[in-house]
């Protein structure tokens, strides 16, 4: 009788198992869909150094993807409505663009005509030197 018992209990823990995984699989589809969609997004480099903070660094970023045919994508940066480049499926797999600007900004993918971020990069902005103000000596001969 014990023996029953543990074969039920075990049959029970494999049909909820299965069951919470077949749960877990429909919540997280969305998210699947999107990590199918876009497999990579690099850029390089991912750091710009200006000389002073508050200057404008100048560099030549290059971006790399991964994205899967049928449907089309386009490249973003972040407070711009305007795409950068768009392309269908894997007909494009890089892109250079020259950056211009004195703080970090964010690049995304998207599907054309939606809004959902399918994956996003950040171009951080660094400093050889953290202040403008230039040295000077208080000391005076006369």
């Amino acid at each position: 009788m014990y023996f029953e018992t543990e074969i039920g209990l075990m049959r029970i823990s494999e049909s909820l198992l299965s069951t919470l995984l077949a749960a877990a699989t429909l919540l997280i589809s969305g998210g699947a869909m999107a990590a199918e969609q876009v497999a990579a997004f690099t850029v390089q480099p991912d750091r710009c150094i200006a000389l002073n903070r508050g200057q404008v660094c100048y560099q030549k970023l290059t971006f790399r993807w991964q994205t899967t045919a049928g449907a089309r994508y386009c490249l973003y940066e972040d407070m711009v409505a305007a795409p950068i480049v768009c392309w269908t499926g894997t007909e494009k797999s890089s892109h250079e663009v020259e950056f211009a600007s004195d703080h970090n900004i964010i690049y995304r993918i998207r599907l054309e005509d939606q809004q959902a971020i399918l994956a996003e990069v950040e171009v951080e902005l660094a400093w050889v030197y953290q202040s403008n103000r230039k040295s000077f000596s208080r000391w005076r001969l006369f």
